[in-house]
């Protein structure tokens, strides 16, 4: 119950973080997406690039998403 309620704390308190966000997602699927290390990888390359607000990388659903500051935008080329 205690962790429970540690989680639900975590997320109200991160939500206003979620919802400012104005700018364009990019989700990719990612075949072959199957370790740590290449999430790990991923998310510090993308973070670097100009105009990235956040990387999330899913492991399990083999998606990358990738959140823009507002009127950025990143090439297919670049992904």
């Amino acid at each position: 119950m205690k962790k429970l309620f540690t989680l639900a704390l975590l997320l109200m308190l991160s939500a206003p973080a979620l919802a400012a966000h104005n700018g364009p997602h990019i989700r990719v699927s990612v075949n072959g997406l199957v370790c740590d290390f290449c999430a790990v990888s991923m998310n510090k390359t993308f973070s670097k690039k100009t105009g990235v607000a956040s990387v999330d990388v899913n492991l399990t659903t083999k998606i990358v998403r990738i959140d823009m500051m507002p009127g950025a935008d990143i090439g297919d080329d670049e992904i």
